[in-house]
């Protein structure tokens, strides 16, 4: 199930940058680069994110395990450090868009994590739990750094998740008001529905959203189709199961990508204006 939690480094290897935030810090406030980046697409193997800020004459960048290897596998300090200097490299009021690996998150592999509202850290007993946690408590150490710097940031996962309840998380929310925005990515042309959360600071965020009421063009939502992957499937017990293609359901729509950076440019051009 957890094909898209990854990592090519041992446990006990792992990089805590919890533990390290006050030397990063230290590191992002002497760090003496250039801020030249519109966009950072973080997780996004597709790099579909990038490709919508390039299209449009914007720099970006990306960064994902399976396209950057050993350098981009963030439980690494050497690829988080990698990831430190891609995100700092972004200009006042560019834009981290971060989708964290979800599959030991969502409602289809709760029998593996486990997680609850009294254990939202799940079956630690298990390792690829214990590993998405360490995924995702790095990501959160980086987005926070990165807001501490002025950077906006979106973050993406399934309405299912139990990813924004995590304790770090909601430690997130709360310190820097970030909203969440609910909306369905069938209404930017993905296969299916699939409602989907963005959780950021960007002022525009609440354009993104979408209902599902409604089918009719005005509001984007394709009409159904007959789709040939197999993202789900039923079992013999009537259990929902991930189909072969289910990692692919992941990719974010191009419709999506340029609603996003339209919605992000509009926001940086208003605030631009702001503070000249």
């Amino acid at each position: 199930m957890a094909v898209d939690t990854a990592t090519l480094t041992q446990e006990y290897m792992w990089y805590s940058a919890e533990a390290d935030i006050e030397e990063l810090r230290k590191y992002m406030s002497t760090w003496p680069g250039r801020r030249d980046l519109h966009c950072l697409d973080l997780y996004g193997a597709s790099m579909n994110i990038k490709q919508a800020w390039q299209g449009s004459g914007c720099t970006a960048a990306s960064y994902d395990i399976k396209t950057g290897g050993q350098s981009h596998d963030v439980t690494r300090r050497e690829g988080f450090m990698v990831l430190m200097d891609m995100g700092l490299r972004l200009m006042p009021r560019g834009v981290v868009v971060a989708g964290p690996p979800c599959s030991l998150f969502v409602f289809l592999s709760k029998s593996v994590h486990q997680r609850t509202e009294a254990r939202p850290w799940g079956q630690l007993t298990n390792s690829k739990v214990r590993l998405a946690n360490q995924i995702v408590k790095n990501t959160v150490v980086f987005i926070r750094l990165m807001l501490e710097r002025g950077v906006w940031c979106v973050l993406e996962q399934p309405a299912n998740s139990w990813m924004f309840k995590l304790p770090v998380f909601r430690s997130l929310i709360s310190d820097f008001g970030l909203c969440r925005v609910s909306l369905w990515m069938g209404s930017y042309g993905h296969d299916l529905p699939k409602p989907t959360h963005l959780l950021g600071n960007m002022p525009t965020l609440q354009q993104m959203r979408h209902g599902i009421a409604s089918r009719t063009p005005s509001n984007g939502m394709r009409k159904p189709r007959t789709c040939k992957k197999q993202y789900h499937y039923k079992n013999a017990q009537g259990k929902v199961c991930g189909g072969r293609d289910l990692a692919s359901s992941a990719a974010y729509p191009a419709r999506f990508c340029v609603a996003l950076r339209m919605c992000w440019y509009r926001a940086f051009l208003c605030q631009g204006h702001a503070t000249q």
